[in-house]
């Protein structure tokens, strides 16, 4: 098991934005619990960016700002059911551009 923390998650398949929060990641990547960061656990990886949680893989289109992305993902994500397998991403920024990782595997997505 793994678990990251970050100051700021976006869970996806709730559309709800939750601070300071811990993610445990099964040995395959998957979401297993989203939990609040009540006081710092041993063995706890702390993110910098936003995590999003989400039910799919998260691409970017092609010149698509982080508002935009947030919009359209939010969208899809209801077309899953609730309690479907999820996964962590981590998004950085820098000024108008962005990226997004795979926190199960540390796979760069865009």
């Amino acid at each position: 098991m793994r678990r990251i923390a970050a100051h700021r998650i976006y869970l996806l398949p709730q559309a709800e934005w939750v601070s300071a929060s811990v993610i445990e990641l099964d040995e395959t990547g998957e979401v297993i619990r989203v939990l609040p960061l009540a006081e710092e656990t041993a063995h706890t990886e702390w993110l910098s960016g936003v995590l999003i949680v989400s039910p799919f893989p998260l691409i970017r289109e092609c010149r698509e700002d982080f508002q935009a992305f947030l919009h359209r993902i939010t969208r899809q994500a209801g077309a899953y059911e609730a309690g479907a397998s999820c996964r962590a991403y981590r998004v950085l920024s820098s000024s108008s551009e962005f990226s997004a990782y795979d926190c199960g595997s540390y796979r760069y997505i865009q």
